[in-house]
């Protein structure tokens, strides 16, 4: 095996890879910025090359066997699972799937999945592929990719008649297949759900290499022999490599890519992209020094290019090319051996550890300046009495006032734990007034933010507060509120999606209301504010509204009229209120059930997720719930990882997104900042399911 130690042949055509797609200064790059990054990275891929995907549908299983055998010249024992799975727009697609299990595991198996009918007996049984996998402890599941969609005949295309709406074509199909599997072996309980490998040889090498790139949940991926379209650089060709326009299957790909032939070096892409969406798990890339056609060269340079993604993790040793001196060989044939037994070699070597996560979905929270020193202020109750003794738990450790030293700690926590951006609060005071005793001070967070050294670690988008008494009413008054927030729009951290400054209006319907209910004032308002931002050079604004958790925002809502998006700050199921705390669930699922119903929506929404409602130092008529404890907390969290991924209209125009509720709700029992109670355990679990 040869690693990143060959330079290229001679014959090799070298585009050097332009300065906007080189991966040199990743290692730079914020965890938010490389978010932001991966995803433009993954629609430039599927724009240009594979085609639009649709979310990844959960399965029904209409059929599953269990059987056991004694698989042939090993004497393993093997327990065999066939199952019959529907799924899609009315559960209309149905396609076999296998799974087999060595027998005597001493519990949950590593998986690896192959883009193949694993279930054959020729080649899988009767070349020993099954039984070198199972020997290793690992189970190894398959499904039957030509039910959705055939490499060999553009006729059948179950799946891309299934979703009109995409124009993938069949390598993102077979992609797409395997997550679709994913979310059935997750049912398992046989398997280890957190180790599945993605495996594929040639033209399935390439849908295993994207199918990691696009879904995070792969532990390793494994593309074998994947060449052009799948591992390898276009940019960089060796004397005999494939060409755009000797792919006579030009289906599998999109019509797009082949407007680049002769012109590769163009292309606002290139395939080390797939190799650093997937870090920083472990990719193997197998390549064979004899198979021209399948461009060792180009993937040699790939490699290479991504190696800085790699880097920067600090897991340059996931990354690994295996350069064997063979042709063009089929893994599951006779000779296939020493392929399989090197690929899982590094699977076993791999899945002991556990790789940093990284996933493209990101995290807000809501960040609230309501802690000031002078009097009155929040750490009193409504009889003048400092509350803090009594609800000890709820003292931040970090600080207990909105001061510079307080924020500059809090953004630091905040973005080492997996935090991508505050949606801070601000709220409108006329220059002469106050609308509330000490409500000047509410500016304080997005002031001190701004100045704050620490700024760079994440980003911040503002959230107008514009419940009473914070309204804003006149022109003057819109004006100056534009003049302001324009201004933070330029600060280097500011959110952008896509280079879209991004904004919300706390509550629609007050915005709605407090412009006399004229929508077209409403919108002259709006788009006063985007009007500026293009003045000064900030481009088109993402703007959102907030609505309530079960509010449906049909294409007449007045949201949808004059919004890009929608979010909830915090809403509470409508329950008496009782002595005693409601269970933390009650509320997680009420804020569960909205975000489901909103993927119906006329545009997308932001879900919010909410770490506690208990506002017991301050008088409130609504129901409390009680705090979640640590598994209560990330198995909310997962849950909306996976609501993120399955439905299309949740999160921001361009990419995933949620929003916490809330940093620093300390009085009302929302808060995932560190706190003598808690410590750092809520952070502690949103980096652990996100990533950071």
């Amino acid at each position: 095996m040869l690693l990143l130690s060959l330079a290229l042949s001679g014959k090799a055509f070298a585009a050097p890879l332009p300065a906007a797609l080189t991966l040199e200064k990743a290692s730079q790059e914020t965890n938010v910025d490389w978010k932001l990054r991966r995803a433009e990275m993954l629609q430039t891929l599927l724009h240009w090359q594979y085609g639009t995907v649709p979310p990844v549908p959960p399965v029904k299983v209409l059929e599953q066997s269990r059987e056991e055998l004694v698989l042939p010249d090993s004497g393993l024992q093997a327990v065999k699972i066939s199952a019959t799975l529907a799924f899609g727009p009315g559960e209309t697609l149905k396609m076999q799937a296998g799974c087999w299990l060595p027998k005597m595991s001493a519990g949950p198996c590593p998986v690896v999945l192959a883009i193949e009918p694993v279930w054959w007996e020729d080649p899988f049984l009767k070349n020993g592929v099954v039984q070198r996998v199972l020997r290793r402890g690992c189970a190894f599941a398959g499904f039957d990719h030509n039910a959705l969609a055939s490499y060999e005949d553009p006729a059948l295309r179950a799946a891309p008649d299934a979703y009109p709406g995409y124009d993938w074509g069949t390598v993102a199909v077979a992609a797409w297949g395997c997550s679709v599997t994913l979310n059935w072996l997750e049912t398992l309980p046989e398997v280890r759900a957190e180790r599945v490998a993605v495996w594929g040889h040639s033209r399935r090498g390439k849908s295993a290499l994207l199918a990691g790139a696009m879904d995070a949940r792969f532990a390793a991926v494994f593309p074998h022999m994947s060449g052009m379209g799948g591992s390898a650089l276009y940019r960089v060709r060796g004397d005999g490599a494939q060409r755009l326009n000797q792919l006579l299957e030009r289906y599998w790909l999109h019509e797009r890519i082949f407007t680049f032939d002769g012109r590769e070096d163009e292309l606002p892409f290139d395939q080390h992209w797939l190799h650093a969406l997937v870090a920083p798990r472990p990719l193997y890339i197998h390549a064979g020094l004899k198979d021209a056609w399948g461009n060792p060269d180009g993937e040699r340079a790939a490699v290479e290019a991504a190696l800085p993604a790699y880097k920067r993790f600090g897991c340059a040793h996931n990354l690994q090319l295996a350069l064997v001196d063979a042709d063009h060989v089929d893994p599951n044939g006779p000779e296939g051996g020493p392929s399989w037994d090197a690929a899982l070699d590094f699977f076993h070597s791999h899945m002991h550890g556990t790789a940093p996560v990284m996933t493209t979905t990101l995290v807000g929270v809501s960040y609230f300046a309501g802690w000031w020193e002078p009097l009155p202020n929040k750490w009193h109750d409504a009889d003048g009495n400092d509350w803090r003794p009594r609800f000890p738990g709820r003292v931040p450790l970090l600080g207990a006032y909105n001061t510079q030293e307080t924020v500059n700690q809090e953004i630091v926590a905040a973005a080492g734990y997996g935090v991508d951006f505050f949606s801070i609060l601000w709220y409108y005071n006329p220059p002469d007034a106050e609308r509330e005793p000490n409500a000047r001070f509410l500016s304080r967070g997005l002031e001190c933010f701004m100045a704050s050294p620490e700024a760079h670690r994440m980003k911040f988008m503002i959230e107008f507060c514009n419940h009473p008494p914070y309204e804003v009413t006149t022109d003057e008054e819109w004006e100056a509120c534009i003049a302001l927030w324009t201004r933070c729009m330029e600060h280097p951290s500011y959110l952008r999606v896509n280079g879209r400054p991004v904004f919300k209006v706390h509550g629609a319907r007050y915005f709605v209301a407090q412009n006399g209910n004229d929508l077209a004032r409403c919108r002259a308002r709006l788009d006063a504010l985007r009007e500026a931002a293009r003045k000064k050079g900030l481009g088109e604004l993402i703007i959102g509204g907030g609505v309530g958790a079960h509010e449906a925002v049909g294409p007449d809502h007045n949201a949808a009229q004059l919004f890009d998006f929608t979010g909830t700050y915090m809403d509470v199921p409508p329950l008496e209120k009782e002595e005693k705390d409601y269970p933390y669930w009650n509320l997680a699922d009420f804020l569960r059930e909205g975000r489901l119903q909103h993927v119906n929506d006329a545009i997308p929404y932001m879900p919010v997720i909410g770490a506690g409602w208990a506002p017991h130092p301050w008088p409130d008529t609504r129901a409390c719930f009680s705090l979640p404890n640590d598994r209560e907390w990330e198995t909310t969290l997962r849950q909306a990882a996976a609501d993120l991924a399955v439905h299309e209209g949740l999160g921001l125009p361009g990419i995933k997104a949620l929003t916490i509720y809330a940093w620093n709700e300390f009085g009302e029992g929302g808060f995932i900042a560190p706190t003598k109670g808690w410590g750092l355990r809520r952070l502690k679990a949103i980096r652990k399911v996100f990533g950071g």
